[in-house]
């Protein structure tokens, strides 16, 4: 059964603080191939992106471009309906079209949360990037998913990612994941931030959205009840 067809062309996430200089917006089929270029150059050492990919850790070869572009079709492929995967092109506001990276949002059913993940082309690391993006991510999936809680797994040696998560005040859930990333197996710390922790004490406000409205329809919560926006309960089949 294929997705519903959302037009999602009018999503435009951009940070609210003076100094911040990203947008983000829902990636097309025609953002896949400069995507997939960008990550055949090498990604940041900050990266989190999960296992479970199937273009990550791979060698970068002739293949590559085509199993990124076809995995990343998928996951546009799944929005709207459970086990959701949104990709979303992270660009500076004064040159939109030209990608640094990517932030991902997905629908992990098995705990009922959200889980972020992120990258970005080597050249743009260390510029402060991380930060925003991971705050737009929390704010997404608070917010306009209504999650009520937010995962992330990261690489045990990644003491980038882990700062940043201490930095939202993620809780560690004190669980390590292994899972075969290319050809070798890799651990994971596994890392969670509550709906309700995100509202008292994550240092974030709420992200400037147009197309807010389009974006939630495309990304059903992954709990068993969410709020419309009259604050009745929507309940998923």
């Amino acid at each position: 059964m294929s997705s519903p067809a959302f037009d999602l062309s009018r999503v435009c996430i951009r940070t609210p603080y003076p100094n911040a200089n990203l947008v983000l917006r829902v990636a097309s089929a025609a953002d896949l191939v400069p995507l997939a270029q960008l990550a055949a150059g090498g990604l940041d050492g900050g990266a989190e992106v999960p296992a479970d990919h199937s273009w990550y850790g791979r060698p970068i070869d002739g293949d590559f471009e085509s199993v990124f572009v076809a995995a990343h079709q998928v996951m546009l492929d799944s929005l709207g309906r459970e086990g959701w995967q949104l990709p979303l092109v992270v660009a500076l506001h004064d040159r939109p079209e030209e990608p640094i990276g990517v932030q991902y949002l997905m629908d992990d059913t098995l705990s009922g949360t959200v889980v972020t993940s992120a990258w970005l082309g080597t050249a743009h690391h260390g510029q402060g990037s991380e930060e925003q993006m991971r705050g737009i991510a929390l704010d997404l999936a608070v917010t306009c998913i209504g999650a009520e809680a937010v995962r992330s797994y990261v690489f045990q040696c990644n003491q980038t990612a882990l700062n940043l998560a201490r930095h939202f005040c993620y809780e560690d859930q004190e669980t390590t994941a292994i899972r075969v990333v290319g050809t070798q197996l890799r651990a994971f710390d596994v890392v969670e931030l509550s709906a309700r922790d995100y509202r008292m004490r994550a240092p974030w406000a709420t992200s400037a959205m147009d197309g807010r409205e389009e974006l939630a329809g495309a990304l059903p919560a992954p709990n068993v009840a969410s709020l419309r926006a009259d604050g009745s309960a929507l309940v998923r089949s």
